[in-house]
């Protein structure tokens, strides 16, 4: 397990120049003495081929894959990226590879078996190298991952490999593994998961120059269809995850210049626009950059842990400027200062500065020093840390590392429980798992609630709700990280306990939706035709709200008129304004028709903060004629004005403002232009005009009248009032 190490990850990378097969004019003839002999060579190579392909990928597709990418032109098949995924196995006993990402890369392999398995969105060829000790060898499932032939010769073995990789089969996954010396005298004891990207045989593999791109996991690790969709880019990509707080970031730096000055400068600042986010261990990097990454993680790693915690060293980390303002800034969000550990100091502890995750420190020292342009991702390390424990589907996730998770499953799953049933029914002793699945995870979960009440989310919670699902849920699983991982967990311990049910088999059905035809699982058929189900209910309930909403928009809208109406009635009682009103013009021309004198107010009035008279007089003494009221021909007495006529609204105007019809008709035409069937000097309404964004004028006016319930000349006065859908002037 290595607790340590972070980046990201994003889409499209390049292929290398094509490999040319020579001309058949080039080749050379082979001597009638040696011929015998090569006839031989041959032979061995092919049963090298049928033996891979027996234990370790898909079924054969063809010839040699050199041939077709001499035909294609192309160095890589269907221009897929060859990636390879490499870990170590701890040289201790664990059951992580067996539960975790042994399981994970079979089922890769297995679901892309399936008749009904389309690879046409693949995008990755991917194969599996394991490194591992004599003692964790024997952990290794031979019939789906075989050993690779090494025999020490390294020129001899580096031809066997490239022969092995350029004929095996088109599409086909590999899984190989080899023992690699044990460094007993390692001091850092996460450094067996890193150890062997110096070591024969992965140096000698990189420098087949076969691969495109390396992903070093660890073993507590589940890889997902992800894997095969998700093409890398650039230098690579790195995990997403929790690893420090902005301190961290700086003491990395501050090592890097004082411990390892031959790095030079980063590619990278520390903090702010580029800087790199906080990541964890799993990285994804370009295959020629893997040797330098490498060494630099191992040496940084090292000098870190050797030179980086001593004891009197945190106490003078402790009076470095950048340390004390950090520590400032923590007292001013929280409260309180660091709390002190039992060592007398705050420094170097987690998540600040922590020795037990040297390796995450070194990881992060690479990618700023070698890799210049990186991704930091959540499809790797998905579920490492709280930044990543939302669950998602498998085909946009790479890999996830399990690393608070573990620890929980083995609690809960290698424990001896008795399960409590449904009321009235007796409890069972452990082999529960076998008689009642279910109920098994049931109990776990109720266990893990009483060791405290988690917070929504929780990432165990999730895995125990899924494994519900999974055991004996109601509908077939979806294909969700939570889920598989639950899969995989409940698979693991049956077969640890012998438990004699089994999981759905299925084969593969067509789902037909809105004329998409769709291959799933037979498994999963009826669940995905319920969220179907359920998607459509979720829109419909959406519609009602939304309608609902409209309705209370129009109710808010009618008050507001209202109440501005009411606020003109106040206003309009002072002697002054009255005045005004009375010969007040706002849609008249202010200044040439550079805009209306309502517009030239209520810029006063917002710009100087003046009163409404105030504007209104100054208005008036810029431009006479904004007290000119105009004449309305055309009146419409009949029309309608809100609740009641425009003959109506004008005695109301009359009556309460002492106007003279004269004015109260001009007065309510400059209100609501419904109800003059023409005024004298407007514009001419232009609906084949654009509004905004290539929107047409008689579209957008529909959509006001029907989304506001509003007449259609209103709308038309208004919207030309904004300087929109006004064509030549009329008289």
């Amino acid at each position: 397990m290595a607790a340590d190490g972070n980046e990201k990850a994003s889409e499209a990378g390049q292929d290398r120049p094509p490999r040319r097969a020579r001309p058949p004019t080039q080749r050379r003839r082979a001597s009638p003495r040696l011929l015998v002999p090569l006839l031989f060579i041959p032979l061995f190579s092919w049963l090298d081929v049928v033996r891979f392909s027996r234990h370790s990928g898909d079924h054969s597709l063809g010839s040699s894959v050199r041939e077709e990418w001499a035909a294609a032109g192309s160095s890589t098949p269907d221009c897929k990226v060859k990636s390879l995924v490499v870990t170590q196995l701890p040289p201790v006993k664990s059951e992580h590879y067996n539960l975790y990402l042994g399981p994970s890369w079979r089922k890769l392999v297995d679901d892309r078996r399936e008749e009904a398995y389309d690879a046409s969105s693949e995008a990755v060829q991917a194969d599996l190298f394991v490194a591992c000790t004599e003692q964790s060898c024997d952990q290794i499932d031979r019939e789906n991952c075989v050993p690779l032939n090494v025999t020490g010769d390294a020129t001899a073995d580096s031809q066997r490999w490239k022969r092995m990789l350029e004929r095996r089969s088109l599409g086909q996954l590999l899984c190989y593994f080899a023992p690699v010396p044990e460094k007993r005298r390692e001091p850092y004891k996460f450094a067996h998961s890193l150890n062997f990207l110096e070591m024969e045989p992965f140096v000698s593999l990189m420098k087949l120059g076969y691969y495109d791109y390396v992903l070093r996991t660890d073993a507590d690790a589940v890889l997902f269809p992800g894997l095969l969709r998700v093409r890398p880019a650039g230098s690579g990509l790195v995990g997403r995850g929790y690893y420090g707080e902005n301190v961290t970031d700086r003491l990395v730096r501050h090592f890097a210049k004082e411990l390892m000055p031959e790095l030079g400068e980063p590619h990278r600042e520390a903090h702010g626009p580029g800087a790199t986010p906080s990541m964890q261990s799993t990285f994804y990097v370009r295959a020629d950059l893997v040797p330098k990454f490498a060494s630099t993680l191992l040496n940084a790693t090292r000098a870190l842990y050797e030179k980086a915690f001593d004891l009197g060293l945190c106490k003078q980390l402790e009076r470095l400027e950048f340390v004390q303002e950090y520590k400032r800034s923590y007292h001013m969000a929280e409260g309180k200062y660091p709390p002190v550990g039992p060592k007398k100091t705050w420094l170097c502890m987690w998540p600040f500065w922590h020795k037990g995750v040297s390796s995450l420190y070194g990881t992060r020292m690479a990618v700023d020093y070698v890799l210049e342009n990186v991704t930091v991702t959540n499809a790797l390390d998905a579920l490492s840390t709280h930044l990543s424990f939302e669950d998602r589907p498998v085909r946009d996730v790479v890999q996830s590392h399990v690393l608070g998770l573990k620890s929980s499953v083995k609690e809960l799953f290698g424990a001896q429980h008795r399960v409590v049933r449904e009321p009235g029914r007796p409890s069972v002793p452990d082999g529960i798992l076998c008689v009642a699945p279910n109920e098994t995870v049931r109990t776990l979960r109720s266990k893990f609630l009483a060791k405290g009440e988690p917070a929504p989310g929780d990432l165990m919670l999730g895995i125990l709700d899924a494994m519900e699902t999974v055991a004996y849920g109601a509908h077939p699983a979806p294909a969700t990280m939570y889920h598989q991982i639950a899969e995989f967990v409940l698979r693991y311990y049956r077969e640890q306990k012998g438990c004699p049910w089994t999981f759905r088999e299925g084969g593969f059905e067509v789902l037909d939706e809105g004329g998409a035809k769709i291959a799933v699982s037979r498994e999963s058929y009826k669940w995905t035709l319920r969220e179907i189900a359920w998607a459509r209910e979720q829109s419909s309930s959406m519609g009602k709200l939304l309608a609902e909403g409209e309705e209370e928009e129009k109710s808010l809208l009618a008050r507001l008129r209202s109440h501005r109406m009411n606020l003109e009635r106040l206003e309009s009682r002072a002697p002054e304004m009255a005045g005004l009103l009375r010969r007040w013009c706002g849609r008249c021309a202010w200044n040439k028709g550079v805009t209306t004198c309502n517009k030239r107010r209520d810029f006063l009035v917002k710009k100087y903060k003046l009163s409404t008279i105030e504007a209104m007089t100054a208005v008036m003494e810029q431009e006479p004629l904004c007290v000119l009221r105009r004449k309305v021909t055309n009146w419409c007495g009949n029309c309608t004005w809100e609740t009641t006529t425009c003959d109506k609204r004008k005695e109301f105007l009359m009556n309460t403002y002492e106007l003279t019809p004269a004015e109260a008709l001009s007065f309510a035409a400059e209100l609501e232009p419904a109800c003059s069937g023409g005024v004298v000097a407007k514009s001419k309404w232009c609906g084949d005009c654009s509004w905004r964004g290539g929107i047409g004028c008689d579209k957008r006016k529909d959509f006001l009248m029907k989304k506001y319930n509003l007449n259609k000349t209103h709308v038309e006065e208004t919207l030309m009032e904004q300087g929109y859908c006004a064509g030549k002037k009329e008289r």
